[in-house]
């Protein structure tokens, strides 16, 4: 497929982020209604269009595919931890914000707006693969992620001390339980249904498909909404929001190509897990910031950028595979 046809499905999808954008501006949309939404959208109409892509006439991937994708996502998520934290020493960031940047680098938005932007440009078969791929991504952001983001606050009070260990660890267990979200449930349902060859859930399938027809149009106005709370400006001076834009954007997704491609067996397995790593910063780096009392500005920033330049770079890397 053609860069301009790439380009193109990516300025389709950006349309109605616009739509969102302009909304926000004229007060149809506040944050309020955008909360509000943006959980019926991860507790109720995600779930439904994740068990519904179950019904496909493409065909479900078998059980080594499943568990190949599983395998792949899994090392793919050690590989970028460990190198958000490569990116976030070499930015030289702040002791306190140096969790937030490594976050930002290892963690992209699959969940939310990596299925509408997959579905556009490899398909709606995409989804069922991309759901699977992204069960080792809830289970690493909410207990990985979350220790990344908590472990800079209080990190230049050079109080590192059992108390310090014992938030960490805290932390930890109520972030495992954040894991069991609607969203994860519906994940692990897919993959049952998959391995059970269960392509034709009838009625219940039907219905659930149009539940989670919303999800895509809520999805990107909610990403329009939420751009119209920053201030552009403010947005676009750190020099190091940039580079971890950068990073996300490009070095990631081309790192995972070249390191997992001997490990992959198909050309849509390597579509799936490098276009999917090629998301932008994942939202959860703003509310963990908020959630633990971190500085979110790094990573308003990161998200501000890398949501803008996505447009151009998703096509790039979807071009490469």
């Amino acid at each position: 497929m053609s860069f301009a046809t790439l380009f193109a499905q990516m300025a389709a999808l950006f349309l109605p982020v616009v739509v969102g954008y302009v909304a926000a501006r004229l007060k149809f949309m506040d944050d309020g209604f955008d909360n509000q939404l943006s959980k019926l959208v991860l507790n109720v109409t995600l779930p439904c269009m994740l068990v519904a892509s179950a019904s496909t006439s493409d065909g479900l991937p078998d059980a080594a595919t499943s568990m190949e994708l599983l395998g792949l996502s899994t090392l793919g998520y050690v590989i970028v931890v460990v190198l958000g934290y490569a990116v976030a020493w070499l930015l030289r960031a702040p002791a306190r914000e140096r969790g937030i940047f490594a976050f930002m680098v290892a963690f992209g938005n699959v969940g939310f707006i990596g299925y509408p932007v997959l579905s556009a440009l490899l398909g709606p078969k995409s989804v069922v693969y991309a759901a699977i791929a992204n069960i080792p991504n809830l289970v690493f952001t909410f207990s990985v992620g979350a220790v990344m983001v908590k472990a800079g606050v209080g990190a230049d009070d050079g109080d590192g001390d059992a108390a310090e260990r014992d938030g960490l660890a805290k932390t930890l267990r109520s972030s495992m339980k954040s894991i069991l979200s609607p969203t994860f449930i519906a994940s692990v349902v897919l993959l049952v249904l998959v391995l059970l060859r269960i392509d034709n859930p009838g009625i219940l399938g039907d219905g659930l498909k149009v539940a989670g027809s919303l999800t895509t149009p809520a999805v990107l106005l909610i990403t329009g909404a939420s751009l119209a709370n920053y201030d552009p400006l403010s947005m676009l001076t750190s020099w190091r929001a940039y580079a971890v834009a950068a990073v996300r954007l490009l070095v990631v997704p081309i790192v995972l190509l070249f390191v997992l491609e001997p490990l992959m067996s198909d050309d849509f397995v390597r579509s799936i897990i490098v276009v999917g790593s090629a998301m932008p910063v994942a939202t959860n780096a703003i509310l963990f910031c908020l959630i633990y009392g971190a500085e979110p500005k790094p990573a308003l920033q990161g998200t501000f950028i890398s949501v803008i330049a996505s447009v151009l770079t998703l096509p790039l890397v979807a071009m490469l595979v």
